[in-house]
């Protein structure tokens, strides 16, 4: 495969059922990139009043006003951090007829994430310099030729109505002969909701279509087969090993970072409530790049809004986290993602018990909470799951009770 070197002009095409959230999403990214792309089409199809039943309806719709030879198929709350990228990316998908969909981030057979992005407040996957063959792609971003959709439309079928339907794209070019890759298209997804409904049955129905090919690994779930009501042995065993392993994760970074209230949690899925029980306005959200590993256009500064809150987002290696933790103010919060023990104890001798929260979640690492925000407790906290074995919980740390590992 050639690599992305030229550029290609595209035609970028959402759906939007919120225009406050497109605005300062992806309107503010196109435009403020726009002088270094001006040839770039953005093709919006309102959907406030469902007028179409499914994203394949929806998007298929935008392709057939567009005017560029590739269509950019992407999230109403993604901020693009480069139109450049992009280009190089449809250059590369019109020179090589052997590519069926390019998309930002995908899982390759190995399950690792090829590609990488910003998923609310922590990057994803790894940086990729060219291109990398995946098993998926992600809905939040994937390109195409116009003529191939026109050829062959996205699926509209309401199974796949809004899940999978990038997944069953690349499995059908995969069928007809091409291949599935992930590129080089930094963004940050902005998304607020966490939509899970009738995602089994949309997995379940790809695995119908493309048996030959399961099982496909997905960014939510490995397709492998089985049916959408079928409930998997040995779930709870699975659930009690990976709580013990994210225990051990824990108390190796905790003699790294210092005695801290610790959490085993998500925070992608928390920090909103989070910030609503502080009643905090504003959050630093900093991500560690330890060995110059994140795409550089990532490290982008910028600023969105989350529930009628303010995010910065900045990127930041081992030294600079600790300048941004040593300097911040009285009522300043932050929170640091991505982070490693070196980060960690490096951190150290600036964290205090009463002021600080240190989080682990399987795939996205350690995050560590400073200021008032790491006083919270959201519900999810206070699950048996949250507590690493042996800790007590988040709120108990603070009191003198004390609660132990899963019941």
């Amino acid at each position: 495969m050639s690599q992305m070197h030229r550029r290609a002009p595209v035609s970028i095409v959402c759906v939007s059922n919120s225009s406050e959230v497109l605005s300062d999403c992806l309107i503010r990214s196109v435009d403020t990139h726009r002088p270094t792309a001006p040839t770039t089409e953005l093709i919006v199809v309102q959907n406030s009043q469902r007028e179409f039943s499914t994203a394949g309806a929806a998007l298929n719709y935008g392709v057939s006003q567009a005017q560029n030879e590739v269509c950019v198929f992407v999230h109403q709350d993604v901020y693009l951090h480069s139109l450049i990228r992009i280009e190089e990316a449809a250059a590369t998908l019109l020179t090589d007829t052997s590519i069926g969909l390019l998309g930002a981030i995908g899982v390759a057979a190995d399950h690792g994430l090829r590609g990488q992005i910003r998923d609310r407040v922590a990057l994803l996957g790894t940086a990729i310099d060219t291109v990398a063959q995946v098993d998926s792609l992600d809905e939040v971003f994937f390109m195409a030729r116009r003529d191939q959709v026109l050829n062959a439309p996205l699926s509209e079928n309401p199974i796949l109505a809004w899940h999978a339907y990038a997944v069953e794209y690349g499995a059908r070019m995969r069928q007809a002969g091409k291949c599935v890759i992930a590129g080089r298209i930094p963004l940050t997804h902005n998304s607020l909701t966490m939509n899970l409904e009738q995602l089994t049955d949309a997995h379940a129905h790809v695995g119908l279509l493309y048996p030959e090919q399961l099982p496909i690994v997905t960014t939510c779930g490995i397709i492998d087969g089985a049916s959408a009501g079928r409930r998997k042995p040995f779930h709870r065993l699975r659930s009690g090993y990976r709580w013990l392993k994210d225990s051990c994760q824990m108390y190796s970074a905790l003699r790294a970072a210092g005695e801290l209230p610790a959490v085993l949690s998500d925070i992608r899925f928390d920090v909103d409530s989070l910030l609503a029980e502080c009643e905090g306005s504003r959050l630093t959200v900093i991500s560690l790049d330890s060995v110059m590993d994140v795409d550089g256009d990532l490290a982008e500064r910028i600023e969105l809004q989350r529930l009628g809150r303010h995010f910065a987002f900045r990127v930041g290696n081992t030294e600079e986290l600790y300048d941004w933790v040593s300097k911040r103010g009285p009522t300043e919060s932050l929170l640091l993602t991505n982070l490693d023990h070196g980060a960690l104890s490096r951190l150290r001798s600036l964290l205090r018990k009463d002021d600080a929260l240190l989080g682990f979640a399987n795939g996205i690492g350690f995050w560590l909470l400073v200021g008032r925000v790491a006083k919270g407790s959201p519900e999810a906290w206070r699950l048996p799951s949250a507590k690493p074995l042996g800790l007590r919980g988040v709120r108990q740390r603070w009191s003198t009770a004390a609660s132990f590992g899963p019941q």
